[in-house]
């Protein structure tokens, strides 16, 4: 429990900094962007199987500039729809996730750290199905490193940029039952996953654990080319996407992404 606490006051801190550096912000601009991925995925509660499928990932974000400083929330969604494997049970996951970046930028470096709350939802889609639960779930909430290159390009007076991005949690809060039902321990009386029971929420949110980077890896990468439009102000950005979810567990879970990633940027 005290090792709860202290990561809860840590997050406490982390959202103070948010909303008094985001207020001292002299200039911002937002981005939205679209991922056409290819997923593989196994979470053993569900099955022993590795499953394919294709799927996307749409984000919002907003920026805040300052003169040696960066600071971002991305607002993003993903949905990978139906395994390959014919005749099988097959899943269709949801990936919400919200997440705040602070970076100091060094020349065309930026470092920092990031904060972010994410889940994992899987729904059994077709084929038959044995087990009694509609659902299978991860949720989690990570603080951890950010580092962006930005590297300046010019051809025919015409400028572009070489970019890459990585973000990796180092302490992550995660719950997750060990098996496949839907609960938390106190609650495999019944047959009846609904969270208006008396206690079910604040129960499910509070059994998670404390998870360090040799149990819960998330590695994001990205690395592609910007182009500038006219007005210098904007950008649109090709990108290769690259994410891969591990939890180890009495039961693992794992998810990778290979995608592509169109982005565009304005600033004002």
């Amino acid at each position: 429990m005290n090792s709860r606490l202290i990561f809860i006051a840590i997050l406490l801190f982390y959202f103070g900094q948010i909303f008094s550096q985001v207020a001292s912000s002299s200039s911002k601009g937002i981005a939205i962007s679209h991922t056409i991925n290819q997923e593989n995925f196994k979470d053993e509660r569900l099955s022993f199987r590795n499953r394919t499928s294709t799927g996307f990932t749409s984000q919002l974000s907003f920026f805040w500039d300052k003169k040696n400083t960066r600071q971002t929330i991305n607002l993003g969604f993903g949905k990978n729809t139906r395994s390959n494997d014919t005749g099988m049970v097959s899943f269709e996951n949801l990936r919400p996730r919200l997440t705040y970046a602070y970076q100091r930028i060094l020349h065309n470096f930026h470092v920092g750290g990031t904060l972010n709350v994410e889940s994992l939802l899987s729904f059994p889609v077709s084929g038959r199905w044995a087990g009694n639960n509609s659902i299978s779930y991860t949720i989690w909430s990570s603080i951890g490193l950010s580092t962006a290159f930005h590297q300046p390009l010019f051809f025919k007076k015409q400028k572009f940029a070489l970019i890459s991005e990585f973000h990796l949690p180092v302490l992550s809060y995660v719950v997750r039952p060990s098996y496949g039902l839907p609960y938390p321990e106190d609650f495999l009386k019944d047959e009846t996953f609904d969270f208006q029971r008396k206690n079910m929420t604040a129960s499910l949110l509070t059994s998670g654990k404390i998870r360090s980077l040799n149990q819960f890896q998330q590695l994001n990468f990205r690395v592609g080319f910007s182009s500038f439009l006219s007005s210098k102000q904007h950008e649109i950005r090709l990108s290769y996407s690259f994410d891969y979810l591990k939890l180890r567990d009495v039961k693992s879970v794992r998810q990778m992404k290979n995608g592509l990633q169109l982005l565009g940027i304005f600033k004002f």
